[in-house]
């Protein structure tokens, strides 16, 4: 019983792992192609927050 429990922990933590590497792979210009979505929308969307500062909690810094 002990050696099931064991492989299927193992199964898992190699489950999860390529989980991981699929979503670290993530191309989001190929999405935008793929679902015929101008790459605009996006970068005008996120302009505003990519300079931004944070504090320690996560909280943006307002000038």
């Amino acid at each position: 019983m002990k050696t099931i429990i064991i492989i299927l922990l193992a199964l898992l933590i190699i489950f999860i792992i390529n989980i991981n590497e699929k979503f670290m792979d993530f191309d989001p210009s190929e999405w935008f192609r793929r679902n015929n979505i101008p790459e605009s929308i996006w970068w005008n969307a996120t302009r505003r927050t990519r300079n931004m500062s944070y504090d320690l909690r996560g909280d943006p810094l307002i000038n």
